[in-house]
């Protein structure tokens, strides 16, 4: 009682600070343990709520904590039996537009008869005009046995579209079976088990895209009959070529039972000894599933557990092929020959390697690249590729191959040379002029050169390299001595072709 009236002083003091300084009714929450008839000295407990407000009919979870007392508890109109802490979802209502604090009050009995009840004061904010954001929550057993795994499926309604489901609480000392996954854009799942018996609440967390928040919670009650649990081992889900190892492990026997363990699903074996079973797939072909049962029986005692495995293939391997298309015939230097990288189930691949002989990618590499080709005959080109989406390889790794043959180009690499004198400096230094005809993509002046080296020198200020197929090539010439010059000029073009073209030029002192 010392502790209840020292609460009682301290609670006081911060309800006048509170009333001193703030507007009371934007206080979220208020927490009052007592003022109820303990008819147990040993026995208390606290309720309290995360939330800082609720809506007026929006479910929200309470956690109701005991201290002292005999266990397990019960809480008053709620059936079943709790250890220490359990959270029940609370609804409240209220009428007219203004905000009201609303005081509940929850009683809890211990197991020698004894009971307590204890208080919690919420801010309760009216529903808006608007549809305010809310959820529900179903659960697959509302009363399953010790061990089993009970999954829940929160629907979200109400507010902004998007929803997001933010988190997830098991409720009791229970253990996450599959964590929170969104299954579409209004619905959640979550899966839990619980190895004592009594009421368990889980509880979902959601926001919309407006920035809105709510949750919702379902409670189960644990049966307290037998029960067996199912663990795989490393995995429930193992390549093909391994083995998983079932265990399964009784609860609330009152003497050891024993195991009859039975399996579905095709191409998959099952050997069992006591409480374990190994579980192996027949080859590694094909990905296959099935589900492990087993019966544990002690003659008077009985219950049942299954446990879904997966043994997954390797991946198999594609037949692909390289080819380019026909549509032109024949292809000539230089032309943008279309080719398809292609798998015969009709499946997307990835190129992860091209090889060209004597040419070169036009564009990005893709499954359907093009290329051109430097010079006419026959060539070779290479790939290798792998499925987007399972990752297989084309022909187990090896190269694609296929050859393709080239033309002459309908045009032929030219080029015409021509000298002019530079007035300013005599007739020593003069302009020449290289035009190609016929060249294939780029282009560059190869050489320059006159009858005697030591009588010629050139300047590399004017241009030696071009890529439009007919611009000419300007290069300054120096001529040391006079005399009856022959000029001759060497270009390359991109498809490794050369043209040459001469002139003559007569140098005087």
């Amino acid at each position: 009682m010392r502790f209840f009236k020292s609460f009682k002083v301290v609670l006081a003091a911060l309800t006048l600070f509170s009333v001193a300084g703030c507007n009371i009714t934007t206080d979220p929450i208020r927490l009052t343990v007592g003022p109820g008839t303990v008819t147990s000295t040993s026995l208390t407990c606290a309720a309290s709520t995360s939330l800082n407000s609720v809506v007026s009919g929006q479910s929200f979870p309470v956690t109701i904590q005991v201290v002292g007392g005999v266990g397990p508890y019960s809480l008053s109109g709620v059936s079943g039996t709790f250890l220490t802490t359990y959270t029940v979802p609370q609804t409240l209502q209220i009428s007219g537009s203004s905000s009201q604090i609303t005081t509940t009050n929850f009683t809890v009995s211990d197991a020698s008869g004894g009971s307590t009840t204890c208080q919690l004061a919420v801010t309760v904010s009216p529903v808006a005009t608007t549809n305010p954001l809310s959820c529900s929550v179903a659960a697959s057993n509302e009363n399953p046995a010790i061990g089993a795994s009970v999954t829940y499926t929160a629907t979200a309604s109400g507010g902004s579209s998007p929803y997001y489901f933010t988190g997830f609480v098991q409720g009791g000392n229970g253990t996450v079976t599959s964590s929170l996954n969104q299954i579409s854009t209004t619905q959640a799942t979550a899966s839990a088990q619980y190895p004592t018996a009594g009421l368990n609440t889980a509880v979902f967390y959601i926001s919309d895209s407006s920035g809105n928040s709510a949750t919702c919670a379902k409670t189960v009650n644990v049966q307290s009959g037998p029960s067996v649990t199912l663990t795989a081992s490393p995995s429930s889900t193992v390549p093909a070529t391994s083995t998983i190892t079932i265990t399964s492990t009784a609860n609330n026997f009152t003497f050891t039972p024993s195991y009859v363990y039975s399996i579905s699903g095709a191409g998959l074996n099952l050997v069992s000894s006591g409480s374990t079973a190994t579980v192996t797939a027949i080859d590694a072909s094909v990905t296959r599933t099935g589900t492990v049962t087993v019966t544990a029986s002690n003659g008077t005692q009985s219950a049942t557990s299954s446990l879904p495995v997966t043994f997954t293939a390797n991946p198999s391997t594609l037949n692909c092929s390289i080819s380019y298309a026909a549509s032109v015939t024949p292809y000539k230097v230089g032309d943008n020959v279309p080719f398809s990288i292609l798998a015969t189930s009709g499946e997307a691949l990835i190129v992860t390697e091209l090889n060209i002989l004597d040419g070169y990618l036009v564009g990005t590499l893709s499954q359907y690249p093009y290329i051109s080709f430097y010079s006419s005959g026959t060539k070779t080109v290479t790939a290798k590729a792998r499925s987007a989406s399972s990752g297989a390889l084309c022909n187990s790794g090896a190269y694609l191959e296929t050859t393709i043959n080239i033309a002459s180009s309908s045009s032929q690499f030219s080029c015409t040379l021509s000298l002019t004198p530079n007035p300013t400096y005599t007739d020593r230094w003069i302009l020449a002029t290289v035009t190609p005809s016929g060249a294939q993509g780029t282009y560059w002046l190869e050489s320059l050169t006159a009858d005697y080296a030591s009588g010629f020198a050139d300047d590399n200020s004017l241009s030696a390299y071009s890529t439009g197929a007919s611009t000419p090539i300007n290069r300054w010439v120096y001529f040391t001595y006079p005399g009856n010059w022959q000029v001759t000029a060497r270009l390359r073009d991109s498809a490794g072709r050369t043209a040459t073209c001469r002139t003559y030029e007569v140098i005087y002192w």
